[in-house]
């Protein structure tokens, strides 16, 4: 039990660090098509 339960810890972990690289990656590109609409909003 306690070596699923580390298993599963050490996964919900690596999972946690993948999420907020996602997220980061995910407002950066947010961010990039915000900017780029900004812009072509005020183009009209």
């Amino acid at each position: 039990m306690k070596v699923l339960e580390l298993e599963f810890v050490q996964k919900s972990s690596n999972v946690g660090a993948l999420t907020i690289l996602n997220i980061r990656v995910i407002e950066k590109w947010i961010f990039f098509h915000n900017s780029e609409l900004y812009k072509e909003y005020h183009k009209i």
